[in-house]
């Protein structure tokens, strides 16, 4: 079905080029030439990855780009520092980066000593509980005796619950979102001040029907041992206590339900609310009075610098917090002492070798291999100087200079459509362009707070961390030092710069109560990004994603969010009522598309869910290719891709774009896929290709109106 390109400007024969047409035309059908791209561009785009992926979960950026990520890293973790040095052109060599490199060293190495971590075993997490008992001196007898909250039983609860906090462990409130430590948020009314966010804490059940599989898990953990002093307990006495607390962890899932359908209620009476929907802002003497027994403020106190103990502390559903400290109050000392100890197990199960714990807990990473394992930990753990030196092997200034300029192209596109759309009034239209260009861009890497091309800013960052050769210490050492690192930043101004994730990590964020992205210099690699691809490749490619993100900033989500990140409502009742039906469209489109589950049953896409990404996926599929056609110079001079030039530039925009999103989940993953709020790979392109124009004009598709259409 391509349609022949124009050949005068020859084909592109350099490495990039060649492996970028490798790639695409790998992952494309066998048949590709009898298939109808109106129809089928899914299969035609991806029918070669799912036949050579067959049943495995696969998506091409984890295939391909994501093992090259990791051999970059281990190739600088496992070689001499000399060597490493060279081998990636590191620009400053001194004292202090052989330093840095050294310790990146000792805490993978640790990490792959396999023999001193099954030497250990189950001690490390042993010594754990033993310092919980030294905190917390409980009687396991008083399990059943009436609970009597003295002045002294605070103080130790208190303290326990410090202590949890200080190993990064979940207690009566959270501390991690998605792997990201949320003990700070954004006054969302006026988001230039980090406050201290208390929120909903975590839970050993997670849904009530697993009640009786975690009491059996627990007490089989409380019958081998897993007490202060490897204490040995009979078995009805681990099930009898193992019962108590999975009730008492129940009652507060029960709370927290209660706390989650009182916020539904209120985001739904009061919509503009959203995110900030049954918080509210206390003082810090207000968060003293509001669950005396939990002692909320001395956590903080104790984590804070001194004198600067913040006095506006976020709080979300402030009456959950009254009811979990009556509920403490209420509950046997010995029964809160023993959650905690299945908190820290369960938190730590996978970081000792047992079998105990390896039968309660199977690797959740169980088909990574062993340095892939320890990559991600001492990712944790040395982040930037893990980043230093895969930006030095990787991301040349060049690279960093074009995706800079691919995303001012892709914003300006975006301003010019948000100009040219007739159901925005001229006040949204104006509002939307600031929001547009106030968008705040990141980049590669950062450079400050730390510059990763300096070492001794990477030193002075991780001034406090010591690394040893105990591989356990390292992970507490970690946490410790990530939990301090964040607490810090409370009271002080909200950094738009703050970089998210990992540098070398493959992905693209957008954060509203910001406004600003991060375009990682992980994402940007080859097949899909290099400096000598033709840019219809690029934008088709990279190009796609940046402007996805972007599009964020006024999604369903989004759009509820001024340009400084301040949550508001600065849309007019016509417009937002237009924007409204033309949402619509897109619930009812991919609530349509199905995918197999448990036997031959059939499960929809939830289009209510999807919503933010589908509309994020159509905005910058458009956004993208305007912002190419729009190069004017050079582009006519863009070469052909070897072994593609048949293809027209505009249909390999579009086939980049397609070969991103190949992927391939079997039955067993799908219903799990179905609870994402992205779309299934599959759907991605196919709803895309339905809702652009460009793409049914590129392929001479007799429809050329898109099915959805908002930006």
């Amino acid at each position: 079905m391509g349609q022949s390109s124009s050949t005068e400007n020859g084909v592109c024969s350099k490495p990039a080029c060649v492996h970028a047409a490798s790639s695409m035309m790998q992952n494309m059908a066998h048949n590709w030439e009898q298939l109808n791209p109106c129809t089928d561009f899914y299969e035609m785009t991806c029918g070669g990855f799912r036949e050579r992926m067959g049943t495995d979960a696969a998506r091409m950026s984890e295939s391909l780009i994501q093992p090259h990520i990791n051999n970059v890293i281990r190739e600088v973790i496992e070689r001499p520092y000399k060597e490493a040095a060279e081998y990636h052109d590191i620009m400053i060599r001194n004292n202090i980066d052989e330093q840095n490199h050294q310790m990146l060293q000792r805490d993978y190495q640790s990490c792959m000593n396999t023999e001193a971590r099954e030497k250990a075993g189950r001690a490390p997490l042993i010594k754990l509980l033993d310092d919980l008992a030294e905190v917390w001196p409980v009687n396991l007898d008083e399990v059943d005796d009436t609970p009597s909250f003295s002045s002294s039983d605070r103080q130790h609860l208190q303290s326990a619950i410090i202590y949890l906090d200080k190993l990064g462990v979940s207690s009566f409130r959270a501390l991690k979102v998605e792997g990201q430590l949320a003990v700070t948020n954004p006054n969302l009314r006026d988001p230039t001040v980090n406050l201290h966010y208390v929120t909903s804490p975590d839970t050993l059940v997670k849904d009530q029907s697993k009640g009786e599989k975690v009491t059996a898990d627990i007490a089989k953990l409380f019958a081998a041992g897993f007490f202060p002093g490897g204490k040995n307990i009979s078995d009805s006495e681990a099930e009898s206590l193992a019962k108590e607390v999975v009730k008492f962890d129940m009652e507060i899932l029960s709370r927290l339900e209660v706390a989650k359908t009182e916020i539904a209620a209120i985001r739904e009476e009061n919509p503009d609310l959203h995110l900030m929907a049954g918080h509210e802002i206390l003082s810090f003497d207000e968060l003293a009075d509001l669950a005396p027994v939990l002692g909320l403020d001395k956590v903080l106190t104790f984590f804070s610098p001194v004198d600067s103990t913040p006095d506006a502390i976020l709080v979300e559903s402030p009456g959950l917090y009254s009811n979990l400290s009556t509920l403490v109050d209420s509950t046997p000392k010995a029964v809160i002492r023993s959650w905690m100890i299945s908190k820290i197990v369960y938190e730590f199960g996978e970081e000792v070798t047992d079998e105990v714990l390896a039968e309660i807990f199977p690797r959740s990473n169980s088909n990574l291999r062993p340095f892939e394992t320890c990559l991600s930990h001492t990712d944790e753990t040395l982040r930037w100087i893990v980043d230093r030196y895969f930006i030095s092997a990787t991301y040349t200034d060049a690279m960093k200079e074009l995706v800079e300029k691919m995303t001012t192209n892709i914003q300006n596109a975006l301003v010019k459509r948000f100009s040219e759309l007739d159901w925005m009034s001229d006040e949204v239209k104006a509002r939307s362009i600031e929001k547009a260009q106030k968008m705040n861009h990141n980049v590669g890497f950062p450079t400050e707070n730390p510059d990763l091309r300096s070492p001794n800013s990477l030193a002075a960052y991780y001034q406090g961390l010591n690394i040893t050769d105990d591989y356990f210490s390292n992970v507490l050492a970690g946490r410790l030092n990530n939990l301090r690192t964040v607490f810090s930043s409370i009271g002080k101004p909200v950094d738009r710069n703050q970089w998210m994730t990992s540098a070398h990590q493959w992905g693209a964020f957008y954060s509203p109560y910001t406004n600003a992205i991060w375009i990682n210099a992980g994402f940007t690699q080859s097949p899909t990004f290099h400096s000598d691809l033709p840019s219809y490749a690029l934008y088709g490619g990279v190009g796609l994603s940046i402007g996805h993100e972007i599009t964020h900033g006024f999604d369903v989500n989004g759009k509820r969010y001024d340009e400084r990140g301040a949550l508001r409502n600065w849309w007019d009742n016509t417009s937002a009522a237009a924007y409204e039906e033309k949402a619509a469209c897109f619930v009812d489109q991919f609530s349509k598309f199905q995918l197999p589950v448990e036997g031959d049953k059939m499960a929809n896409v939830s289009g209510e869910l999807t919503l933010g990404e589908n509309i994020a996926d159509a905005g910058g599929l458009s956004m993208a290719f305007n912002a190419w056609k729009a190069l004017s110079d050079g582009e006519k001079n863009s070469q052909n891709l070897p072994g593609l030039e048949n293809f027209t530039h505009e249909q390999l925009f579009f086939l980049s774009w397609g070969n991103t999103w190949c992927g391939v989940f079997g039955l067993a993953n799908n219903k799990k896929l179905l609870a994402d709020s992205h779309s299934p790979d599959a759907f991605r392109i196919i709803g895309g290709a339905e809702n652009s124009r460009q793409f049914k004009e590129a392929w001479n598709c007799p429809v050329k109106e898109p099915t959805c259409e908002l930006f």
